[in-house]
């Protein structure tokens, strides 16, 4: 279904410098299509990585103890690709880049579940914010 927070229905990311991430994070709906307008080598970051089936408590998130007896899991991206993730039970990063540029284009989704639930967006907020 169509994502209710009108500002992350769309989002368009670059990132250039080196060391530029999206850090380990969940996201408040439960689906994002992504597509992969740029993106560099393998080599240089050109990866996602996720530990599926984790839960996300919003008061105490415990992110490290997510890893502890699960796989993280890495997907190469190239210039092309698009991917379909479930975000809300799979935590997730864009791994840190060396070199190169990603530049995406990210559509969100909401399941059912998700239009009953409280949400507070401060995920959102925080990785798209404007410095």
């Amino acid at each position: 279904m169509r994502c209710p927070y009108e500002p992350e229905q769309f989002v368009i990311t670059e990132l250039t410098e080196s060391g530029d991430t999206h850090g380990w994070h969940w996201d408040d709906y439960s689906f994002a299509l992504v597509w992969v307008l740029d993106c560099p080598p393998v080599e240089d970051g050109g990866f996602v990585q996720y530990v599926p089936n984790t839960v996300w408590d919003k008061e105490r998130p415990r992110l490290h103890r997510q890893f502890i007896g699960r796989p993280i899991l890495s997907a190469e991206l190239r210039p092309g690709d698009l991917y379909l993730m479930r975000t809300d039970t799979s935590l997730h990063r864009v791994y840190p880049l060396s070199g190169g540029r990603r530049l995406i284009l990210n559509m969100a989704f909401a399941a059912h579940r998700d239009l009953t639930k409280t949400l507070s967006h401060e995920t959102m907020d925080t990785l798209w914010a404007t410095p």
